[in-house]
């Protein structure tokens, strides 16, 4: 069965930013701020051939490259799922085990997914409220700031850092498969996603290292339990629905993603991605072997680049050569 498969800029943007968000509530505090400067300088330049060939009306990327970007999604979705997994057995009880915690949040993501992207969409801008409130809520009842962690002296870049930090612009390299699907105007559709994605994740970054909470490996939850200090009643428990709504969303995106790249928006397709995902999750989660090949950092890294860089430049010269066959 073929699903609807269009949506608004507003849709798209509120989707984006979930997913993006997804990944900034999962690293941790650890990263220098050097480090941290320099990869989301990198991002942003990095992003700038994605938004060029995204203006294009009819992207045609090579099938090698869609498969690269497939992988991605996949991969990304698999590091974005153990990092919850992880996390949410720290939280509650380390003695649940993280496959079973992973296969029901992939479980539940089953069926939004086999809906289609509109159906998505329309959750994304609930969610999309309900995650600024809370971001809102936690923010206003900070107990202190102390700018002093963000005056590091510490000028080592470690890839590991940047690394986790380019995942956090993941979602934002893969809007370019989108293409198709975005309705109305050129300009918002693609632009407006950006600026609010963009805005997001590095106000989000900045805040979270302006505190001096390294000690803490969640810092983002940490944000939430520091304001138990100011009022009766934390966001402990906010932070818990926040996180898992947009590590949910983030599943969300990257099947729509895979759905874009093959397009094949079908029902069947969902219940392969998410069956991929889960597979992929629970080996990697219970074999480091294997979790160091999979999903190796530096492979990682050049699939980003593959996106960014490789994928434009082929567009180009294949729409070079297209042009030069007319004449």
């Amino acid at each position: 069965m073929i699903l609807k498969n269009k949506i608004s800029p507003l849709q798209f943007a509120s989707l984006l930013s979930l997913s993006s968000l997804g990944f900034v509530t999962m690293f941790n505090d650890t990263i220098t701020c050097f480090s941290m400067v320099i990869s989301v300088l990198v991002s942003f330049l990095l992003l700038v051939p994605i938004l060029f060939i995204s203006y294009k009306e009819n992207i045609k990327v090579p099938g090698i490259f869609r498969a690269a970007a497939c992988i991605f999604a996949v991969l990304a979705s698999v590091v974005i799922v153990n990092k919850f997994s992880v996390f949410f057995s720290t939280l509650v009880n380390t003695t649940t085990p993280k496959y079973f915690i992973s296969g029901i949040l992939l479980l539940s993501a089953l069926y939004p997914a086999a809906k289609g992207i509109e159906s998505i969409s329309r959750g994304g801008i609930i969610a999309g409220a309900f995650v600024l409130l809370s971001l809102i809520l936690v923010f206003a009842v900070l107990p202190y700031w102390d700018i002093s962690a963000f005056s590091d002296n510490d000028k080592s870049f470690n890839i590991t850092d940047g690394t986790e930090i380019l995942l956090c612009f993941s979602p934002m390299i893969l809007s370019l498969f989108f293409n198709r699907n975005i309705t109305k105007g050129r300009v918002r559709s693609i632009i407006f996603p950006f600026i609010i994605s963009s805005f997001i994740i590095c106000a989000v970054m900045c805040f979270v290292k302006l505190l001096d909470i390294s000690e803490y490996i969640y810092p983002f939850y940490t944000l939430s339990e520091l304001s138990c200090k100011m009022i009766p009643m934390g966001f402990s428990g906010l932070f818990i629905a926040f996180s898992l709504v947009c590590v949910f969303f983030t599943l969300m995106y990257f099947s729509l993603s895979v759905k874009s790249i093959t397009n094949c928006h079908t029902r069947f397709m969902s219940i392969v991605f998410i069956t991929v995902v889960y597979v992929v999750s629970v080996v990697t989660l219970y074999n480091n072997d294997l979790y160091n090949i999979i999903l190796n950092k530096y492979f990682l890294l050049v699939l980003y680049l593959i996106i960014t860089l490789i994928i434009p430049i082929a567009v180009v010269v294949k729409e070079k050569k297209n042009v030069k066959k007319k004449k």
